[in-house]
């Protein structure tokens, strides 16, 4: 079997995976301030998770490759529709 030769740098898994599925993860909750007080932006609905679910799964995964260990990920916000105010994706069984 000839020898494995990776296709990409770790700096293209880093600019096109972690990056780009980072972003997605961490500025799922934000909170900033305006004119008009703040403004905070969180996933809403079953398909805005999911996205964020999907880009922690693939954070992992990309750590998985890079040989790096995640403890955890978690996200605050406001508890609604019986939702606890934080998001741990450990204890959703992503990490």
């Amino acid at each position: 079997m000839p020898p494995f030769i990776p296709d990409h740098t770790i700096k293209d898994l880093m600019l096109n995976v972690v990056d780009t599925n980072a972003d997605v993860v961490w500025l799922s909750v934000t909170t900033t301030a305006s004119e008009k007080g703040l403004v905070e932006t969180r996933p809403k609905n079953d398909a805005e998770w999911m996205r964020v679910r999907q880009g922690a799964v693939t954070l992992a995964e990309a750590a998985n490759l890079l040989q790096i260990r995640l403890f955890d990920h978690v996200i605050l916000g406001t508890a609604d529709n019986g939702r606890q105010p934080w998001f741990s994706f450990r204890e959703a069984g992503i990490l």
